[in-house]
């Protein structure tokens, strides 16, 4: 049977509520997977915050814990769901916590810190509880957030280190050490400020430089602290009279500056300079004392830098050279003494330079004048043994050189005839055999004697032997060349040394040419006077090996009697 027009209608309701509930569900669902799904994320978010957090409801339960919650208090935070603090974190977490947390469920934020060994470490949490109101105002929960500030604390307690040996060391130090704000305003000062000036540093803090130094602000002060507190770094000195003594200082101030760079302040150093003022005033005066003593001296004294600069002479160095000594101040050795005479120094100075004490005798002119100089250097070594300059001395020994030569002259020349001594033929005959073995040539002594020379002195007298000698002398040295030796032994003994010879037939020529020499009568005092002489040769040829000057002298002495013997006036070769 046909169901009449409103059982339709009922159907038709039913089916669109069927629909509309449908729609009203899925909706529903997709709004739950969508809680769910921020839920989720909100989770993530939470579990990855590097802090616990976690949410307590109004009787003081846990509802929400993150993964940090059981990393940080050992405790497993899905156990804690529904759970209250003391059956959670005992009795001992309950005492620290419950005043807080009673507190912000009365609706006041707190915060608090705690330590908790984690890891095998200490950490120190930072704990904020802050109440969770509802739109009526009533308080439903309470948010807690525990951040690890156990790095910030390591921070603070260095900070508070450094301050502290920051301030123990300012107050330490010989001066007067502060900050100065941007409305010149102290915020700090050592505690030199109560020893050196009478202020107490404690009541400085918060007020101004004019009104602590109001004798100094306008005319001394004042200027230098404001262009510090616009950044220009100032440094002055002065002096005061303080206590009937007179007090020098030097103050410094720089701006102290932020990180973006603008100036937020400047610091100050006041340094007493009266002991440093005084000592150099006592430092001046010994300087001046030594510039005389040395100035007086005639002697250099001079001290050269590592890189040979010259930093300090006496003024005889400025006389030597005819130049004035600022004038030579800061040149190098080289450019003082030239490149002659600094290349024979060079050696003694680079021995001096590697810590050596170096004396040395040298001959050189200097402002026209000839000297022979005794120069000493002694290195300037620092306590780490390094070389940091040298000291020289240098004397004028010339006099005393001219002496020496001239002692020594008369110590190597036989004073009546002018010819080479004993000693000097001993020497020079050494010489010539060593020469003998490089060069491969021979060489001769000749010994000669004056015949009949006692009857002379027997029958003139001394003197006429005197004048018969010297001009024997003359004549022998004419004979014979520039480079041999004549010289004479003793009485009328005398001897030629002849090198470069290639057989003993030279010698026997020079011997002729000596005979020769001697056919001439000596005029002694207007007397015509024959004297001849005799001659005895030692040749040493060469590749004969060596031979000792007493042996070869020997060869000749008796190659002279022989001659002797021969009748005089006439040679033998050995």
């Amino acid at each position: 049977m046909d169901a009449g027009p409103a059982a339709v209608a009922v159907i038709a309701g039913l089916v669109a509520l069927a629909a509309a509930l449908a729609f009203a569900i899925r909706r529903v669902m997709r709004e739950c997977e969508r809680l769910r799904v921020e839920h989720e994320r909100l989770r993530a978010v939470v579990d990855r915050v590097p802090s616990l957090v976690a949410y307590l409801d109004a009787d003081g339960r846990y509802r929400v814990t993150n993964a940090q919650f059981q990393r940080l208090l050992n405790v497993d935070g899905a156990a804690a769901i529904g759970r209250t603090v003391p059956e959670v974190l005992g009795d001992a977490g309950w005492a620290l916590i419950g005043p807080h947390l009673r507190a912000a469920l009365a609706g006041e934020a707190r915060r608090f810190e705690r330590v908790r060994e984690v890891d095998g470490r200490e950490v120190h949490l930072q704990t904020d509880y802050l109440p969770d109101r509802a739109p009526d105002g009533r308080v439903r929960g309470v948010c807690a957030l525990a951040v690890d500030v156990s790095e910030l604390k390591k921070a603070q307690l260095a900070a508070q280190r450094d301050r502290e040996q920051l301030v123990a060391i300012t107050d330490n130090l010989p001066a007067l050490v502060a900050r100065i704000d941007l409305d010149e305003r102290y915020t700090f000062a050592n505690a030199q400020f109560a020893s050196q000036i009478g202020l107490d540093p404690a009541a400085m803090i918060g007020r101004t430089v004019r009104e602590l130094r109001p004798e100094f602000y306008d005319t001394v002060l004042g200027p230098h602290v404001q262009a510090a507190l616009r950044g220009e770094a100032r440094s002055f000195e002065g002096s005061r009279v303080l206590d009937g003594r007179t007090q020098h200082y030097r103050i410094d101030y720089i701006p102290d500056r932020g990180a973006d760079g603008a100036v937020r302040g400047c610091f100050s150093l006041t340094i007493d300079l009266t002991a440093t003022r005084e000592a150099e005033r006592a430092s001046v005066r010994s300087e001046e004392r030594l510039r005389r003593i040395t100035d007086s001296l005639p002697v250099v004294i001079s001290y050269l830098d590592a890189g040979q600069r010259l930093r300090f002479a006496n003024r005889t160095l400025g006389e030597w050279f005819g130049v004035p000594v600022p004038a030579l101040i800061g040149r190098t050795m080289a450019e003082i003494v030239g490149p002659a005479l600094y290349a024979e120094r060079r050696p003694y100075i680079e021995r001096a330079l590697a810590g050596e004490r170096v004396e040395f005798e040298m001959e050189a002119e200097a402002g026209g004048v000839r000297r022979v100089t005794q120069t000493t250097i002694v290195p300037d070594i620092d306590e780490q043994g390094r070389v940091c300059g040298l000291y020289s001395l240098n004397t004028d020994v010339t006099p005393l050189k001219t002496v020496e030569r001239r002692l020594q002259a008369l110590a190597r020349s036989d004073p009546l005839t002018g010819l080479p001594n004993r000693l000097h033929y001993d020497e020079r005959l050494a010489e010539a055999l060593a020469r003998q073995q490089r060069s491969g040539n021979g060489l001769a002594l000749m010994f000669l004697d004056i015949d009949r020379f006692k009857r002379v002195n027997d029958e003139l007298g001394h003197a006429a032997g005197d004048a018969v000698l010297r001009e024997f002398a003359r004549r022998l040295r004419d004979v014979v060349r520039l480079t041999d030796l004549v010289a004479r032994l003793a009485g009328d003994e005398f001897v030629v040394l002849l090198e470069g010879l290639h057989s003993d037939a030279e010698p026997q020529f020079v011997a002729r040419k000596v005979l020769a020499q001697f056919q001439a009568p000596f005029d002694v005092d207007g007397r015509a006077l024959e004297v001849t002489t005799s001659v005895g040769i030692a040749y040493h040829a060469a590749g004969a090996g060596t031979v000792a000057p007493s042996a070869l002298l020997a060869r000749a002495d008796e190659a002279l009697y022989r001659a002797k013997q021969a009748g005089r006036n006439t040679f033998r070769l050995a």
